[in-house]
């Protein structure tokens, strides 16, 4: 049975487009399309799910089987912003079960995309590659090359967790090339990130920091708040690196605080971690093991790893605070900061 917010959305539809007609429900579950992706655009995700759900429904009732996919798939996106990955997981590959059905090779090559995304954020990467070489073949031989642009992104996301820099880097240049060339801004920045992204203790700094600072223009000139939290956080990780923890710290906050905003959990981790390291950084083991504590039980309840290519750095501070606190106060501050709830662990890195 509908959730009776849907069955109200439907009825309002129906209200202000009457008729029962295939192509009248057609117009109503396109209304109801339209105010979901405005919905999106406000990071309103339950309403956005709602009316996505509703039109979802009407679809199914006229077997519209194209938009039926497309749906499946952007309430798996709507789902991972709500970080409830395993719902994202279902209802990606509800999308791609149908794709294959439907003999579209530019639907296809988004449902296979939805759920490489997922399956990354969960750690299952050889399966993401898989599913991601696959949409990419299939967005090579589309026209609209920001398509490609895109799917260059994610592969070097997932290549880079299975430990291949080199290639992840090149997969990085080439999507931002071409995602210059297109004018496609929002898989520019999202390349110039996860270039920045890139940069391990030890090395240079300067370029990783001017490539987040591209993105994070680029984002704050978009409105994309999601975007702008992760470019600060990873400027954060830069600062730190360089043994600047005041402005590590400041930039990791200023991260947060959009996360919270935006109920940003499975992102709010990254900051997490990267407060516990300036209190290490700063003396305060205490408060950084209860930071890592607090991250830990967010990444277990979210079942979302910490990618491959971050674990060096964690594990390297995470053992120092653990060194140099004794067994038990370590132990002790952990587990207060696994008991934590997410808010309740956001206010305390702020605070």
């Amino acid at each position: 049975m509908s959730h009776p917010v849907i069955k109200g959305l439907q009825q309002l539809a129906e209200r202000l487009m009457p008729g029962s007609s295939p192509r009248r429900k057609a117009e109503r579950a396109n209304a109801l399309l339209k105010t979901a992706a405005q919905a999106m655009q406000h990071d309103d995700y339950d309403s956005a799910r709602l009316f996505y759900e509703a039109a979802l429904e009407i679809c199914r009732e006229i077997r519209s089987q194209r938009t039926i996919v497309e749906i499946l798939n952007v309430l798996g996106t709507v789902a991972m912003y709500q970080d409830d990955f395993a719902r994202a997981r279902s209802y990606h590959e509800q999308s791609l079960a149908a794709a294959r059905l439907l003999g579209d090779s530019t639907v296809l090559a988004y449902a296979l995309f939805g759920l490489a995304s997922s399956a990354h954020v969960q750690g299952a990467d050889d399966l993401a590659l898989r599913l991601c070489e696959e949409s990419l073949e299939l967005r090579r031989s589309l026209p609209k090359n920001e398509l490609v642009a895109a799917a260059l992104v994610q592969k070097g996301s997932i290549v880079l967790n299975l430990g291949d820099r080199v290639a992840a880097r090149a997969l990085y240049e080439e999507a931002l090339t071409l995602a210059r060339e297109v004018g496609y801004k929002q898989v520019e920045a999202v390349a110039l990130n996860n270039l920045g992204y890139m940069t391990q203790p030890g090395e240079d700094c300067a370029l990783g920091r001017d490539y987040l600072q591209q993105s994070l223009a680029l984002d704050r000139e978009a409105g994309h708040k999601r975007g702008v939290a992760y470019s600060l956080n990873n400027l954060g990780d830069l600062a730190r690196f360089e043994g600047d923890y005041a402005g590590a710290g400041a930039l990791y906050r200023q991260s947060l605080t959009i996360k919270k905003e935006l109920a940003d959990h499975w992102g709010s981790a990254y900051s997490l971690e990267g407060c516990a390291a300036v209190a290490a950084g700063q003396g305060q083991l205490e408060r950084s093991a209860r930071l890592y504590g607090a991250a830990a039980a967010i990444r277990a309840s979210l079942g979302t790893p910490l990618e491959a290519s971050k674990r060096g750095d964690y594990e390297a501070n995470l053992s120092r605070v653990q060194q140099a606190l004794d067994p038990v106060a370590f132990r002790s501050a952990w587990e207060e900061g696994r008991a934590m709830p997410p808010e309740q662990a956001i206010d305390y890195a702020l605070s």
